[in-house]
């Protein structure tokens, strides 16, 4: 079979100190609460468990090259954005930039959807909701 190398970019952080509001969604009560504003820049920045190294671990374990994208020697980078909630747990997957093939862009998204909960971000020490973006380089050699 042949060898896979699976490239990761650099995780994109967005230090600052002021947080921007992106947006807020309605809890499924249908009232907006505190935790529902979704956050793109915060104090403390969410994290996979473990930190970088352990996340692009679990990336290497868990991706699989889809074989319809192996037989064609399909190649490129998802850029997929997700939300990561006060609890740490992961929703709102979706692909920002495709990679140029679907398949490969619905495995991105299908290996962050089962990722285990992270560490929230949080704002004067409270976890919030925060955008993260997570590039993921898929490679043949």
């Amino acid at each position: 079979m042949k060898k896979i190398a699976l490239l990761f970019g650099m995780l994109l952080f967005a230090f600052g100190m002021q947080a921007r509001v992106v947006g807020t969604e309605f809890s499924p009560a249908g009232c907006v609460s505190c935790d529902s504003t979704i956050y793109q820049q915060v104090e403390v920045q969410p994290e996979f468990p473990g930190g970088t190294k352990a996340l692009m671990a679990y990336l290497s374990e868990n991706i699989i090259y889809p074989t319809a994208s192996l037989e064609s020697r399909s190649q490129g980078r998802s850029i997929v954005r997700f939300v990561v909630n006060v609890d740490g747990s992961i929703e709102n997957v979706e692909v920002l930039r495709s990679s140029g093939d679907v398949l490969l862009d619905k495995e991105a998204v299908r290996v962050v959807e089962w990722m285990p909960k992270w560490s929230p971000g949080k704002m004067q020490g409270k976890p919030v909701r925060v955008f993260f973006t997570l590039p993921i380089t898929f490679r043949l050699k």
